[in-house]
């Protein structure tokens, strides 16, 4: 079974901003697996 890493967050009124910047890290954190 590979690594994973899980990171929770709330949920804030406009969740786009969080959504995004959490697709930007788990990419980052992709690319050192």
């Amino acid at each position: 079974m590979p690594p994973v890493l899980i990171v929770a967050h709330g949920q804030p009124s406009d969740p786009a901003p969080a959504a995004a910047e959490l697709a930007h890290f788990a990419a980052r954190v992709a690319d050192l697996l």
